[in-house]
């Protein structure tokens, strides 16, 4: 394995690794890593002797020339689509890891459009893997956030309006709680005593500070949980308020005791949805820890009325893993005041784990971009249940791509060749610290170490897909 100063690879023997017990400290994660693909290797293989190594790094080459070889060859316009082979094992499946990850990732459109037609491969699992308890790099890193994480959550006053009577009613997991210092303060009135809603501003200084050039900024989010029906109208003030433009969902898991689609006007109760500033222990037990999620969008062609906004589905578009809907929101008060929101229902991700196959995750990524370059200084909306996990996982991956789409358009410019260029413009793929900032901002971001490794992973095959990092 070649040396990589970039990511702090230790030497070892020629039997026994001598860093298996090294303690890998925070400084040496938050290091600079230049080379993604080696620094996966490195990760995956920080803990086996050099004969598992050997098999793994082996394995990972071979895979990785077939792999770029069948890109290349699928996206040929002289190719016959009868004589299209799928894609060839990773090196992952051979030794027990979940290879459905690596298909496929990445790419315009298009491309993307050819390859979502291919089904995927079944892993193998002729080697337990547990992403969440094996000790390799991933497992150091993540334990490092996470003993991070446990300094965070022993700050005193970090949840302090979080834990204020009138506002527990409107957390839907005692456990996950915004920040104070960056929590979304929702404007207060006569009717609206409180500013409080579980919700996080989510802004991440440049990651590629080290470039003798400027790249852009990396988006902005709202990190929230999926609205109760006690904070719809509240969500929609947010909404309104942040002057948000797009709204991306990361769940499926829809509640049986939907909202009433027959009334514009009345939830659950048959009440009329407002804001309630003594909640009941009724309604407090009702609604505490319930992992369910609500209906809070009209259906298509219908009006809902939240208070003061008023909101319309005009279209909406079903694909692989993905419902697109269009929706007009107008203040009543300022009636020719409208914006149109762009809202994605991203519905291929599991209760548990992590997407089978990122292809349509890519191509949600891909679409909300496009989106989000009209309104570059607006944040984007993001949830998933708790507004941690599933949406951490979302922005580390588009923070990621967007940063390296604006690098490599300003190389090409400067006429540079991003695969042979010097330590000093080079991309740094150090998404330790971008999970890290994102936890300073909203804590249990990017929750499990298995959705931490997709991101690695998903990223990778992006790159490979694009043709932008060749195989070592």
């Amino acid at each position: 394995m070649p040396k990589r100063e970039a990511t702090h690879s230790p030497s070892r023997s020629p039997s026994v690794r001598e860093d298996f017990h090294v303690n890998y400290t925070e400084e040496v994660f938050c290091s600079a890593v230049f080379n993604l693909d080696e620094h996966i290797k490195e990760l995956y293989c920080r803990h086996m002797d050099d004969k598992g190594r050997e098999r793994f790094l082996k394995n990972h080459r071979n895979s990785r020339h077939r792999y770029r070889t069948h890109t290349r060859s699928t996206s040929s316009e002289q190719e016959d689509d009868d004589d299209c082979t799928p894609p060839p094992p990773t090196p992952y499946s051979s030794m027990g890891f979940d290879d459905s990850v690596f298909r496929g990732f990445g790419g315009d459109m298009d491309s993307m459009e050819d390859s979502s037609n291919e089904e995927p491969p079944t892993p193998s699992t002729s080697v337990h893997y547990d992403y969440e308890t094996e000790k390799d790099g991933f497992y150091d890193e993540f334990n490092c956030l996470t003993r991070y994480e446990s300094k965070l959550k022993g700050a005193s006053g970090i949840h302090t309006s979080a834990y204020q009577p009138c506002n527990m009613v409107k957390n839907r997991y005692k456990n996950i709680l915004p920040n104070e210092n960056t929590r979304v303060k929702l404007k207060t009135d006569s009717n609206h005593p409180t500013d409080y809603i579980n919700a996080n501003s989510i802004t991440l200084p440049p990651t590629q500070t080290h470039l003798p050039f400027a790249v852009v900024d990396p988006p902005s989010y709202i990190a929230t949980q999926a609205p109760l029906p006690e904070t719809f109208c509240d969500f929609w003030r947010m909404v309104w308020e942040q002057e948000v433009y797009i709204i991306v969902m990361l769940t499926n898991d829809m509640s049986d005791d939907k909202v009433n689609d027959t009334s514009s006007e009345e939830n659950l109760d048959g009440s009329s949805y407002s804001d309630s500033n003594t909640p009941s222990s009724e309604a407090f037990d009702n609604c505490f820890n319930k992992c369910r999620i609500q209906k809070y969008w009209p259906s298509l062609k219908e009006t809902k009325t939240f208070e003061r906004l008023t909101v319309t589905n005009t279209r909406e578009e079903s694909d692989t893993d993905m419902i697109t809907r269009e929706l007009i929101i107008h203040d009543n008060t300022q009636p020719h005041n409208r914006r149109l929101l762009t809202f994605y229902q991203y519905t291929g991700w599991p209760d548990m784990g992590v997407p089978p196959s990122a292809d349509s995750l890519i191509r949600l990524i891909q679409k909300v971009n496009l989106v989000w370059s009209k309104h570059p200084k607006q944040p984007i909306l993001t949830h998933c249940s708790a507004g941690v996990g599933r949406t951490g996982t979302f922005c580390t991956i588009q923070i990621v791509m967007q940063q390296f789409k604006h690098y490599a358009e300003v190389m090409a410019q400067m006429g540079h060749d991003i695969q042979k260029c010097d330590a000093d413009k080079s991309f740094n793929f150090n998404i330790y610290n971008i999970v890290k900032a994102l936890k300073c901002n909203r804590i249990g971001m990017v929750q499990r170490k298995e959705q931490y490794v997709f991101c690695y992973n998903t990223i990778q095959r992006w790159l490979d897909k694009d043709g932008l990092c060749e195989p070592s």
